[in-house]
C-alpha cells in the first residue's frame, strides 16, 4: 500500500492548524515547524501564512528565538496582505507588535 504524503501529514496539519497553547511550548514549536515544512512542500500559501504566524508567536516567547519569531510574523503579515485576508493580517500585525 502506498502512503500519500497528505495522509502522513494530516495529523500534523490538524495539530498545527489549531491553536495549540497546551502549556508545552517546545512541543508547539516543533509541531509548527514540521507543519510549515509540509505546507511549503504542498505550496499551500494560506497554510504557510498560518504556520508562520503561529510559529512566530511561539518563538517570541523565547529570548533566543525572538528575532526569528518577529521575522516569521512579518512574513505572515505580508502573505496575509497579498492573499487579501485582512482579519488575519491585523491579528498577525498585533502579535508582531506584542512580540517587540
Amino acid at each position: 500500500m502506498t502512503v500519500l504524503k497528505t495522509d502522513v501529514c494530516s495529523p500534523i496539519k490538524r495539530e498545527a492548524i489549531g491553536w495549540a497553547g497546551r502549556g508545552d511550548i517546545k512541543t508547539d514549536l516543533e509541531l509548527y515547524d514540521s507543519a510549515l515544512r509540509v505546507f511549503e512542500e504542498e505550496n499551500s500559501i494560506p497554510d504557510i501564512a498560518d504556520a508562520l504566524w503561529k510559529n512566530g508567536v511561539v518563538c517570541t516567547l523565547f529570548k533566543e528565538l525572538q528575532e526569528k519569531g518577529i521575522c516569521e510574523l512579518l512574513c505572515s503579515v505580508a502573505i496575509f496582505k497579498e492573499i487579501g485576508d485582512i482579519r488575519k493580517e491585523i491579528q498577525a500585525t498585533l502579535r508582531t507588535a506584542l512580540g517587540l
